[in-house]
């Protein structure tokens, strides 16, 4: 049986990404569920509203649209900020490209909410707190499962188009390992607890084919990130580490993954890894609204997300992670490899967990 030992401590995944000018290839994928310490996040005293103006003297003045304002009076954007303290209130200034082509496309008033960590957005979101935020794939695949009242409109596309990454496997090119079976008793490296690339989905993946993890591998080793695990792989300390993937096969020449990083960052000669396992797709962090929205704002809304990058480019490049080509749709079942990880038990709110079947139309 294995048992897991910590060879550095890792963070819970379910935070949203850095900004696209923080990211750092050390930690995974531009549109991952990777991990970051708590201490980013200051908790704010409570959610508080950028002093948009009122929607009754917007359509007064023509700047709304009167049946658009019918529909919903305000939509409320709820977001994850990094400083409470802020005087200049930085996240707001950063969004406000987008914040306004949202009141342009929408016809109504659009306020930021601001929450201090992916958690609580995630909460006020489900208990419609707030109307639409960004959540990672994993949040997203988490609310569905509490009250299947959240519907996904779109993902930004990484380089190359892609909507999606996968956790994967990862060996030394020059060892025996070709399948999952022959790591048996082998030195694994895994993310930490939560950890959706590198433990959660992996195992519930293994366990689904009949192979528990604790059984399967001699010793699970927590490894400080993707890179960290490749780098103890590199020079034997561990004999295979999980990491992640471009959702198609290329690891190379301008592939996505641990083991692209690797390369690019000329920490080993090219070949020297190679990937023997890669989960189902793992969607990019999608756009999210809750299902009870009248249709015509929600479509809008997707409209103006697929759209955004020709359209309007700095409200784009205020909300896209680095060098995506633009906003691709994504339906909810996309996310049932995800949701299936979580425990489909009745919602603590009191509704019932979501069926990831294909959406058509509002809430019922």
């Amino acid at each position: 049986m294995a048992f897991i030992s910590a060879a550095a401590a890792q963070a819970s995944d379910d935070e949203l990404p850095l900004r696209p000018d923080e990211f750092d290839a050390e930690t995974g994928p531009e549109f991952y569920e990777e991990d970051y310490p708590q201490e980013y996040f200051v908790p704010l005293p409570d959610d508080y509203d950028a002093p948009w103006p009122d929607a009754s003297q917007g359509a007064l003045d023509g700047r709304f649209d009167g049946e658009m304002l019918k529909l919903l009076p305000s939509l409320r954007y709820g977001i994850v900020i990094r400083n409470a303290n802020d005087p200049d209130r930085a996240a707001f200034r950063l969004l406000e490209p987008y914040r306004a082509s949202l009141e342009t496309a929408l016809g109504i008033p659009v306020n930021l909410v601001a929450y201090a960590d992916l958690s609580s957005l995630q909460d006020a979101l489900v208990t419609g707190k707030v109307d639409y935020a960004e959540l990672s794939a994993s949040a997203f695949a988490q609310a569905w499962k509490r009250c299947g009242c959240v519907e996904p409109l779109a993902v930004p596309a990484a380089r190359g188009g892609e909507s999606a990454y996968r956790a994967a496997l990862i060996v030394a090119n020059g060892s025996a390992y070709v399948t999952l079976e022959d790591l048996k008793g082998a030195k694994l490296g895994i993310g930490a607890e939560g950890s959706t690339t590198t433990r959660r989905l992996p195992f519930f993946a293994f366990r689904q084919i009949g192979m528990d993890p604790q059984k399967h591998f001699g010793e699970l080793v927590e490894v400080d990130g993707p890179l960290d695990g490749a780098k103890r792989v590199m020079i034997g300390i561990l004999d295979a580490t999980l990491g992640w993937t471009g959702e198609g096969d290329e690891v190379s020449d301008g592939g996505r993954g641990t083991v692209a990083e690797m390369e690019a960052g000329r920490l080993m000669e090219p070949g020297s890894l190679r990937i023997i396992w890669r989960s189902e797709p793992i969607p990019n962090a999608p756009h999210v609204v809750r299902r009870s929205l009248a249709d015509k704002i929600k479509h809008r809304l997707k409209v103006h997300l697929l759209a955004l990058d020709v359209e309007d480019p700095s409200a784009f490049f205020a909300i896209a992670p680095r060098q995506s080509p633009g906003f691709v749709p994504i339906g909810v079942e996309a996310f049932e490899p995800l949701a299936n990880t979580f425990d489909n038990r009745f919602s603590a709110l009191g509704g019932k967990a979501g069926n990831m079947k294909p959406l058509s139309g509002a809430e019922k």
